[in-house]
């Protein structure tokens, strides 16, 4: 019976476990959120403004935008970016949340779904965490990162990100990352891209 339960333990703790490749696309979307992050677009800051003292962060993923991602990386990616939009029309309605893994110099906050759309239609819903609210009002801006999506051999990524200045104000944009032998991420310059802006 002893002999059972720890079995039973075993096999639980295996369950548990995030198998190498888990492991390894969970540290490479975080290394490309963090690459994204560390100098984010702004809607509302010129170059040589210091922007908002702390970036805040929708903390649930969503796409960048609600249809297939119009963004088409240069012809020698065409193998790897079927991959890739194979992963996002398999993954692209499973909505994630964030982990606090951001590596970026700058502070951040991550605001729940509630305090977002608080901030994009203030008259519905106030922010309710106060370090929330208090970077509601250091901000200008809220972020919303995509989910990344990746070819087989996890070289090849997109995601998005989505950026609020308020009611009316809002900007959308997919992006391409390849890994290079290093293991670092860097941005790949699409042959074409579209954006969304409101």
């Amino acid at each position: 019976m002893i002999r059972l339960i720890g079995i039973l333990i075993m096999i639980a703790g295996a369950v548990q476990q995030p198998t190498p490749a888990e492991a390894q696309r969970r540290q490479d979307v975080y290394a490309i959120y963090s690459v994204m992050m560390s100098y984010p677009p702004s809607l509302i800051y010129k170059n040589d403004d210091v922007g908002a003292a702390v970036l805040a962060i929708a903390s649930v993923m969503t796409p960048a935008m609600p249809n297939k991602p119009c963004i088409v990386p240069p012809s020698e990616y065409a193998v790897r970016w079927t991959e890739v939009l194979a992963d996002f029309d398999a993954r692209k309605d499973a909505p994630r949340t964030l982990d606090r893994d951001l590596k970026i110099l700058k502070p951040y906050v991550y605001l729940n779904p509630d305090e977002v759309r608080g901030y994009v239609n203030p008259r519905r819903v106030t922010p309710s965490e106060p370090l929330a609210e208090t970077a509601t009002q250091e901000k200008k801006e809220v972020f919303t990162l995509s989910d990344v999506y990746f070819n087989r051999d996890g070289t090849l990524a997109l995601t998005g990100l989505r950026i609020w200045c308020g009611n009316l104000c809002e900007s959308a944009r997919w992006s391409i990352f390849e890994k290079t032998s290093n293991g670092e991420w860097k941005q790949v310059r699409p042959e074409s891209n579209c954006y969304q802006v409101a």
